[in-house]
């Protein structure tokens, strides 16, 4: 995912806002509000887990577009882990989650621009939906202790809420 793409610059939609929003929280030290200009950013409105790990990466790394995009990096892969980990579980074939990676891994709307290749909200979203979908599989198919799988869950949902809001518990809805 990540080797042999051409470089692309920070892209002028939420990425480069997010990277605003997250040099500035790294100049003023932590904060619950983001800001934009230095006044809270009415403009962009979400949740700041997101900002606040670019915010991390940047303390941890310096400032660097590679520090930008290290979160969405990391969620990635740990994203592909679950659908393995899950897909081999459920279907008792190491094969099949191969595939199932390899078909994620390989899709340009997980990998691509406001994915995995960016400093965005997504990939962010797709490890906690991911990770609370499959956890609340496992806690209505399977017969075991159920109260620390749903406190696994609850803490995936709370943290895509805290990523992009109400787009976590749409896909939920049939669960």
């Amino acid at each position: 995912m990540f080797l042999d793409r051409v470089h692309v610059p920070i892209g002028l939609w939420d990425e480069s806002r997010l990277a605003v929003n997250a040099l500035e929280m790294h100049l003023r030290g932590f904060s619950l509000i983001t800001t934009y200009g230095f006044v809270p950013d009415l403009w962009n409105t979400k949740p700041p887990l997101a900002i606040w790990a670019i915010t991390a990466s940047i303390d941890l790394f310096g400032a660097s577009e590679w520090s930008l995009r290290l979160p969405s990096a990391l969620a990635s892969p740990a994203t592909l882990a679950i659908v393995y980990v899950f897909t081999e579980r459920v279907s008792r074939s190491r094969w099949t989650a191969l595939l199932a990676t390899a078909l994620l891994a390989t899709s340009i709307g997980f990998f691509g621009v406001h994915g995995a290749e960016t400093a965005d909200y997504e990939a962010l979203l797709c490890l906690f939906v991911t990770a609370y979908l499959c956890i609340l599989f496992f806690v209505i198919h399977r017969r075991h202790s159920r109260s620390p799988m749903l406190w696994l869950a609850a803490a995936a949902v709370a943290g895509g809420f805290m990523t992009k809001d109400f787009e976590t518990p749409i896909a939920g809805v049939g669960i």
